[in-house]
């Protein structure tokens, strides 16, 4: 699907969906926990669907009901399981670990470009513990149960390696898992603490050691999934550009979700920002450069770097050295995307130079099926000179499904198109 977007005021609400990264992990502790749990979801999206379908391969009773789903543990784990992944990163690199744990034996499809992401170090530590990954074309072949409940993992490769090893523990009557080198995207690592908690697991994280301690999951019966700081990034930034506003319900304020951290880089680039009990509301003001580190916040990069050429000045996004291993490449992306557009962009290994222009020109954008590119081509689109067109819009269902609806009753002006 091709959309085209005349540039248009946006004002208004919106209520965000419920927290990708959050609901997964809330349904993995379910389906691992001793009874029913009834999760609560608020737009259920692509990526969302992939964890209900791998969980259910793996034996667990998962059905979709008005509120989100209703998760029965799995009391006999299913042997040879096919998981069929989509391109949902979160649901591949959590479920590996757990479905060794459980002794699946099972075959992980992967969709998109996922199967060209990387899985070491977490294939080399798991082979150390017992397992084998065999990877053929698109399909990964999980084998063999883990021996061992000590872990040890590299912090600066990927967060969701660690979180997959976390819900996996308790089924293994607890251990620990040593992190080495840098440790990034901390608040990932954090929800997945929260996560476990909910279903009475405590874990303690100190220093460079987490503890799992040897307690199953139990299930609270019911848990609601909280906004998506995620998605709400994206309201939030179009707020810095809009004269009357937007406000974004439906969120918590002191969530663990590092994407909250984008407040932070609009206080510094000057934007006008208010809070509300679940709520916040931004109005567009003087915009002026600023540096951001990225390091916990790399989902917030593409469209921070739409607000970086709109601003007066020069600004540096650095630490986002990962989301090249992203559904794109989204620094060469967001190049491609921000230069076709007038401004000037600068790549660097682990992020960007800005140079704001004000304002920018209508393109064409390839959203190379990622729908973090598409949505922020769509934010763009408010500053443009002209018409945007974006194809393979339909890319947002992997986070967001109902963005382009959301981005309507804001007062954009969109259609659909051929080329």
């Amino acid at each position: 699907m091709n959309v085209l977007i005349k540039s248009a005021h946006l004002s208004g609400e919106v209520t965000v969906p419920s927290s990708k990264s959050e609901a997964h992990r809330y349904m993995i502790c379910a389906a691992l926990s001793d009874k029913v749990t009834d999760v609560v979801i608020h737009g259920i999206c692509s990526d969302i669907e992939a964890t209900a379908d791998c969980l259910s391969a793996l034996g667990a009773g998962v059905v979709r009901t008005d509120f989100g789903y209703r998760i029965t543990p799995v009391s006999k784990t299913s042997k040879d399981a096919l998981l069929k992944c989509r391109d949902s990163g979160s649901t591949l690199r959590f479920l590996i670990p757990v479905s060794a744990a459980l002794g699946a034996d099972a075959d992980f499809y992967m969709e998109g470009k996922l199967h060209e992401r990387p899985l070491y170090p977490l294939d080399a530590e798991l082979l150390r513990h017992g397992v084998t990954l065999d990877k053929i074309g698109r399909t990964l072949s999980v084998r063999g149960k883990l021996s061992s409940n000590s872990f040890h993992i590299d912090g600066s490769v990927s967060s969701q390696f660690i979180s997959g090893i976390l819900m996996a523990l308790p089924v293994l009557g607890g251990g620990i898992v040593i992190l080495e080198g840098k440790v990034e995207s901390v608040d990932y690592i954090k929800i997945t603490i929260d996560a476990m908690k909910v279903f009475g697991v405590d874990v303690s994280f100190e220093g460079n050691v987490l503890t799992v301690p040897a307690k199953g999951f139990t299930s609270p019966g019911r848990v609601t999934v909280c906004g998506d700081w995620s998605g709400a990034s994206f309201w939030i930034a179009a707020g810095a550009l809009s004269e009357n506003g937007i406000t974004c319900k439906g969120i918590d304020l002191s969530s663990t979700q590092g994407d909250r951290r984008i407040l932070d880089v609009l206080t510094a680039m000057g934007a006008e920002i208010e809070y509300g009990y679940d709520s916040v509301t931004v109005k567009k003001t003087y915009l002026h450069a600023t540096d951001t580190d990225a390091t916990h916040i790399p989902d917030a990069v593409p469209v921070i770097s739409v607000l970086c050429a709109i601003a007066e000045g020069r600004s540096h996004i650095t630490g986002a050295a990962r989301l090249r291993l992203k559904e794109s490449d989204r620094l060469a992306v967001m190049s491609e995307l921000l230069r076709a557009m007038g401004a000037s962009v600068t790549e660097l290994k682990d992020g960007l130079i800005i140079d704001g222009a004000g304002s920018l020109n209508g393109a064409v954008i390839d959203a190379h099926n990622d729908h973090r590119i598409a949505m922020s081509a769509a934010i763009a689109s408010m500053m443009c000179n002209g018409d945007v067109t974006v194809t393979g819009a339909e890319c947002v269902s992997k986070s967001y499904s109902a963005f382009w609806d959301d981005f309507v009753s804001l007062g954009a002006v969109i259609e659909t198109c051929k080329l």
